[in-house]
C-alpha cells in the first residue's frame, strides 16, 4: 500500500541538524517569521547584490539610505536602520552588545538565544520578528514605494512580542523576567510565582 510518509522518507535527504535550528523552529514560534529567519540563515533572500549579479538591477544600494551595498550581511544588521531596530531589542533583553553583520552575529545569536527560559523564548520571537519586519520593510520600499521609519518598525515588533506573550501560558516570576516584561510592556499578571 502507498504511504505518503514512506514516499517522503524515501525522497528526502537527511542531513545533520544545524546549530541554529532551535533558534528558528521552536514551540509557539510565528511560522512566517521563522520561515523568513530560516531564509536568512540560508542566505537565500533575493537581496540587491544577488539581483545585480543576475543582471536584474543596475546597482545594489541599500534602500534604507545608509549608503551601503545591500547584501544579507549588510541588511541584517550591518545597516544603520536595521541595526537600530535590533539594538533596541537587545537592550530590552539586557544584552550590552553592538550589532554585527549577519555572518558574525549569527554565531552569537545561535549561542545566546537558546534554552527554555522565558528570556530565551522571547528573544527568539523578537529576533524572528526583527528579521521579518526589516525584510518586509525593504520589500515595501522596493515594490510599493512605501516607507516607514525606525520607530514604526520597532512598534510593530513590540506589538508582535506583546501579542504573542498574551496568548501564552504564564511565565515564572523572577527578577530577569520582570525586567524583560517591563521593557516590553508585558503585563505582570502573566508572571506567576
Amino acid at each position: 500500500t502507498f504511504s505518503c510518509k514512506e514516499a517522503w522518507q524515501g525522497m528526502r535527504q537527511i542531513l545533520p541538524k544545524v546549530a541554529w535550528a532551535d533558534i528558528v523552529w521552536f514551540l509557539d514560534c510565528i511560522p512566517k517569521h521563522s520561515f523568513c529567519l530560516w531564509l536568512t540563515f540560508h542566505n537565500a533572500h533575493r537581496t540587491m547584490d544577488k539581483l545585480r549579479s543576475y543582471g536584474l538591477v543596475a546597482d545594489n544600494q541599500c534602500l534604507f539610505g545608509c549608503c551601503g551595498l545591500e547584501s544579507i550581511d549588510h541588511l541584517f544588521f550591518g545597516c544603520e536602520f536595521t541595526a537600530g531596530v535590533w539594538n533596541l531589542c537587545l537592550r530590552k533583553f539586557g544584552f550590552r552588545r553592538g550589532c554585527r553583520p549577519w555572518m558574525e552575529g549569527a554565531a552569537w545569536v545561535t549561542d545566546k538565544l537558546r534554552g527554555r527560559s522565558f528570556k530565551g523564548w522571547i528573544s527568539r520571537v523578537a529576533l524572528a520578528a526583527v528579521v521579518y519586519f526589516c525584510w518586509t520593510e525593504r520589500n515595501n520600499r522596493v515594490f510599493r514605494n512605501e516607507y516607514r521609519d525606525i520607530t514604526d518598525i520597532q512598534n510593530l515588533i513590540g506589538l508582535t512580542v506583546l501579542s504573542k506573550c498574551q496568548g501564552m501560558k504564564m511565565f515564572p516570576d523572577s527578577l530577569v523576567n520582570r525586567d524583560i516584561s517591563g521593557n516590553w510592556g508585558i503585563p505582570e499578571r502573566l508572571l506567576v510565582v
